[in-house]
């Protein structure tokens, strides 16, 4: 069976929707704000919190690093000082990851070099996550999956070309690794989320876990893909939507990441095979609301029924309606009453066609409200 081991949970078809509280820089630069944030995911039921972490003097060009950044969400009058204010140190990182652990939930990271996956490596990572635009980034993916960690990667953003080109490299290596279907838009309209591709991902690498990064606002989207066979979900979370940064505007609030998790729940027993025997369940609503072959009016015993002695009503009690013509032209056995539901052991020389126990569970009804 497709799957593997992340951390302190399993991802697998059979096993509950892993899901992933994506912080990524939602915390501000702030280190109670992110423990804060980490507690109420946990309280949400997720499985795991994820970070970012960047090397920025390594990952960005001088020009880069230098430009100007006036957008209302910088932190920076440039975009490397902005990106700055965002990090944390290791000693923070350890207390964070420890605070996750102390949760019951896996601390995952987001790299964006190799200067940031030994820095995660030290600080001991359970697994790795590769942001859509290291997907075609095949040395930093090669970098990481020689550690033998699970690797969550995501394709927004990505030709097919490109995943195929992913997936071959991480084919060489010993590790365990899933695809997430994403669309590097934030927040992606609803008509542009192509959930679809979920589908086509799990048909295309049959031996890999597929699940999905959404950028989509809501809970919606999570529960579409979920019924589409995604095995993790990676959502950005926040404290308010209203904070100062990019990635607030599409991320679930606490209550919303609860209903997330709770709706997922719910679609894997929504989705659930049910056996033929559970119709039990349901024969409350079908005998009030289901018909029978009822005797039209008063009927002696001896009489040669026709459509004239018979009608259909409720409660389906009695035969059901498709026995109608065969009980037409039936002697009857027994004096009926106007409105009794009518049984094979009413019939003379009739013997029943339905299952074993049917004739008695029956019988014991119409017993019942005579």
């Amino acid at each position: 069976m497709i799957g593997f081991t992340l951390g302190r949970h399993r991802i697998a078809p059979d096993m509950p929707c892993y899901v992933i509280a994506e912080i990524g820089h939602n915390h501000q630069g702030d280190m109670g704000q992110a423990i804060k944030m980490i507690r109420h995911a946990g309280e949400c039921g997720v499985q795991a919190v994820k970070f970012q972490k960047r090397n920025n003097q390594e990952l960005f060009t001088p020009q880069f690093f230098h430009s100007p950044y006036r957008s209302s969400a910088s932190f920076g009058p440039t975009y490397g000082l902005h990106r700055e204010a965002l990090e944390f140190d290791f000693d923070q990182y350890r207390a964070l990851k420890d605070c996750a652990e102390s949760l019951g939930l896996d601390f995952l990271v987001t790299p964006f070099d190799n200067a940031s996956v030994d820095f995660c490596e030290q600080l001991g990572v359970v697994a790795y996550k590769v942001a859509s635009a290291d997907l075609t980034n095949i040395p930093l993916i090669e970098f990481i999956a020689r550690l033998g960690k699970p690797l969550l990667i995501s394709t927004g953003a990505a030709t097919l070309a490109d995943v195929d080109r992913a997936y071959e490299c991480l084919m060489r290596f010993e590790v365990d690794f899933c695809f997430l279907h994403a669309v590097a838009m934030y927040p992606t309209p609803a008509d542009k989320l192509n959930l679809s591709r979920i589908s086509l991902l799990k048909k295309r690498y049959p031996r890999i876990a597929v699940g999905y990064s959404c950028h989509g606002k809501g809970t919606l989207p999570g529960v579409l893909a979920r019924s589409l066979g995604a095995m993790v979900l990676e959502k950005h979370f926040t404290l308010d939507r209203q904070l100062k940064g990019t990635d607030h505007a599409f991320s679930l609030e606490p209550n919303e990441l609860r209903q997330q998790v709770e709706e997922l729940r719910a679609t894997d027993l929504a989705l659930q095979a049910r056996r033929d025997n559970d119709l039990q369940e349901q024969e409350p609503a079908r005998i009030k609301m289901a018909k029978s072959i009822y005797a039209r009016t008063a009927i002696p015993a001896g009489t040669r029924l026709t459509e004239e002695h018979l009608c259909l009503k409720s409660p389906g009690i009695g035969l059901a309606p498709y026995h109608f013509h065969e009980v037409c032209h039936k002697i009857l056995n027994r004096n009926l009453e106007q409105d009794e539901p009518i049984l094979w052991a009413d019939l003379a020389e009739s013997s029943s066609p339905e299952q074993p126990g049917q004739e008695g569970f029956q019988l014991e009804l119409v017993q019942a409200i005579r």
